[in-house]
């Protein structure tokens, strides 16, 4: 036991935060509750999609982590903001 914030979070915590992150990298849910509200604010699902990130990332700070950005050389201005 990690003890990460995956460990203690419900099904549906988890499954908002990937609907949430997915959505930076444009992987979408379409019938996905968590989504739906935010869909017509981007400011809100980007801020939301940033917190869903750094609650990953913190509960996995007591492990190695890695991520592995492929071909980023080929983002775009605003993808590359969203950083």
């Amino acid at each position: 036991d990690s003890g990460g914030w995956a460990d203690s979070a419900s099904d549906e915590e988890i499954e908002e935060n990937t609907h949430l992150m997915a959505s930076l990298l444009n992987i979408d849910f379409p019938g996905s509750p968590y989504l739906a509200p935010l869909r017509e604010d981007p400011v809100q699902l980007k801020q939301r999609a940033h917190g869903a990130f750094l609650r990953f990332f913190r509960s996995s700070s007591s492990e190695p982590t890695l991520l592995y950005l492929e071909d980023l050389h080929w983002a775009d201005a605003p993808s590359l903001a969203a950083g």
